[in-house]
């Protein structure tokens, strides 16, 4: 009989044990199952919703409290003023209430309550940068620019002294008077083939400038262009063909040398091509 008990105690035992490692298999494969659909079904949103998005690449938000007015087509909108932002990196919206925002008021930062803007994006939207829309920004140290954009107007950029760098974008055929003056860390400067004129004060004591490469597209180069740009030490001009004194003798320019143009502008001798 006690033989009988222990036998049945024995079996009861290995019962139990085989039915725990069993349960203990199949959890353990579930968990595993899980990991890897958890896994699989991350991978494929990921791909389907971000493609190869690097996170730490995105792109950048847009700044929100800024003041718009609506323009005259009633189908565009102008930012004029910072409002209630204050992002010092400052990222131009494209749209504002559905329509498209196309210009940057007159003005519009160069007041800004106290906020000391550092970076500026200006979106694909925007034909027109208007006149003193920057002025003043004494933070200001990156510009961001899109083809889009058409017109630069006078005094747009002037006396931003912690802007190292500027790309005209392709658009533009005018630097308009005085766009960059006192930019005095101004060190790089890349023009367009399609701008055709630098206007007077263009880049007025732009201390920091020593090089530049004047496009094949650019016809006039006013005398004042260059005023006080100490350092200028070197300006390309890549069509050398059939320049002249800006005045009324018009007389012909040897401009192949770029030493002897940069001392030509600072020394107040505009030209342009006939």
């Amino acid at each position: 009989m006690n033989t009988t008990k222990r036998l049945l105690t024995l079996l009861l035992a290995g019962l139990m044990l085989l039915g725990a490692t069993a349960c203990g298999g199949s959890d353990g494969d579930k968990d595993e199952a899980d990991k890897e659909g958890l896994g699989q079904l991350f991978d494929e949103d990921d791909k389907e919703n971000n493609g190869d998005l690097d996170y730490d690449n995105s792109a950048p938000v847009v700044s929100q409290g800024l003041e718009f007015v609506l323009n005259s087509d009633q189908q565009s909108y102008s930012v004029t003023g910072i409002g209630e932002c204050r992002d010092v990196n400052l990222v131009i919206p494209s749209e504002y209430q559905g329509l498209p925002v196309t210009e940057i008021a007159s003005a519009a930062f160069k007041y800004t309550n106290g906020l000391k803007i550092e970076s500026v994006i200006i979106p694909d939207s925007v034909t027109v940068i208007g006149a003193y829309a920057f002025s003043q920004s004494s933070k200001l140290a990156s510009v961001t620019i899109a083809d889009s954009v058409t017109v630069i107007e006078q005094n747009a950029f002037e006396y931003c002294p912690l802007l190292t760098s500027i790309v005209i974008p392709s658009g533009v055929t005018e630097i308009e008077h005085s766009a960059f003056k006192n930019c005095i860390k101004l060190s790089s400067v890349t023009i367009s083939d399609n701008v055709q004129t630098i206007s007077a004060r263009a880049f007025e004591n732009c201390d920091a400038l020593e090089q530049i490469v004047i496009p094949a597209g650019v016809t006039y180069i006013n005398g004042l262009a260059f005023t006080d740009c100490d350092n200028l030490s070197s300006v390309v001009i890549t069509n050398t063909d059939g320049w002249v004194t800006e005045d009324y003798r018009e007389e012909p320019l040897d401009v192949s040398d770029p030493a002897d143009v940069a001392n030509m502008l600072k020394q107040g001798d505009g030209m342009k091509r006939s």
